[in-house]
C-alpha cells in the first residue's frame, strides 16, 4: 500500500491519502510508503468530450482514442464524461487503471440528416428511453432545438446557443442540466471569426457571444485537450 501526504487545495488542509486499487481514502493504513509529499489537487473531469477522431465524420480510430485520453490525463483530467463517440470504444476505454475513468453514452444518435454523415446511428426518432433507464443529452445549438429538448424532458442540454433565457427557469425546476462547453467555444472564437462570412459562421459567433466565450479572460484562460 501507498500513499501521500501534503496540503489540499484550496483551503490547505493537510491531509494523507493512501491508494486502494484506483481509489484514494483517507483511511489510515497502518505500514503503508509514503511515495510523495506536497500540494494535493483534485483530479479534473472533462464533462463534455468526443475522444476517438479528429472530426465527427470520419472513422473512430483507437489509436487517436488512446492519444486523447492520455493527452486528457497529461492535462490533469481523471475522469472524462463522453456524450457520445464515433464509434464503439473498446473495452480498455474507462477502465485503464493508468488512464482516466470514463463515461460514454456509446454512439451518437442522429435524426436522418440531423448531423455529420457517417458521425453517429440514424436514427427516425428516440423514444422510450427513461423506462428503460435511460438518460438523454442533447447536443443543441439553435433556438429551436434547446425550446423542443426542453419541452421534451431531456437530461441534459450540451453547448445550448441561442437558448432562450426564459427555458433557465424550466430547466432548474425539472432538473435539466445544461453544460455550457464555454472552454471548446472560447478557444475557437477568433479561429472561426477569421472565416469567410457565411451564415453558418455569423450564427455560430452570435450564439457563443451570448454566452461569454468571446470575452477575452476566457478565451485566453480556456486550454483544454480536444472537446467537442
Amino acid at each position: 500500500m501507498i500513499g501521500v501526504r501534503g496540503y489540499a487545495l484550496p483551503e490547505a488542509t493537510p491531509v494523507e491519502l493512501y491508494a486502494d486499487g484506483d481509489r484514494w481514502t483517507t483511511d489510515p493504513v497502518p505500514g503503508a510508503e509514503v511515495v510523495a509529499e506536497g500540494w494535493i489537487i483534485p483530479g479534473l473531469v472533462d464533462v463534455h468530450t468526443h475522444p476517438g477522431a479528429e472530426r465527427p465524420d470520419p472513422p473512430f480510430s483507437e489509436a487517436t482514442l488512446r492519444e486523447d485520453v492520455e493527452r486528457h490525463l497529461r492535462a490533469g483530467v481523471t475522469a472524462i464524461r463522453s456524450p457520445g463517440l464515433a464509434g464503439d470504444p473498446p473495452p480498455w476505454f474507462g477502465t485503464d487503471p493508468g488512464l482516466p475513468r470514463a463515461w460514454h453514452a456509446g454512439r451518437w444518435l442522429a435524426p436522418e440528416g440531423g448531423f455529420f454523415v457517417g458521425g453517429g446511428r440514424q436514427v427516425p426518432v428516440a423514444r422510450r428511453v427513461r423506462k428503460v433507464g435511460g438518460r438523454i443529452a442533447v447536443h443543441c445549438q439553435d433556438p429551436d432545438s434547446c425550446r423542443a429538448a426542453v419541452e421534451a424532458g431531456v437530461d441534459s442540454i450540451e453547448h445550448g446557443q441561442h437558448l432562450d433565457p426564459s427555458l433557465l427557469g424550466p430547466m432548474a425546476a425539472a432538473g435539466v442540466a445544461l453544460v455550457p462547453t464555454l472552454c471548446a467555444f472560447g478557444a475557437t472564437v477568433a479561429e472561426v471569426a477569421a472565416r469567410e462570412p457565411s451564415e453558418r459562421r455569423d450564427r455560430w459567433l452570435a450564439g457563443t457571444a451570448a454566452m461569454g466565450p468571446g470575452t477575452p479572460w476566457l478565451t485566453s484562460a480556456c486550454s483544454t485537450p480536444r472537446s467537442g
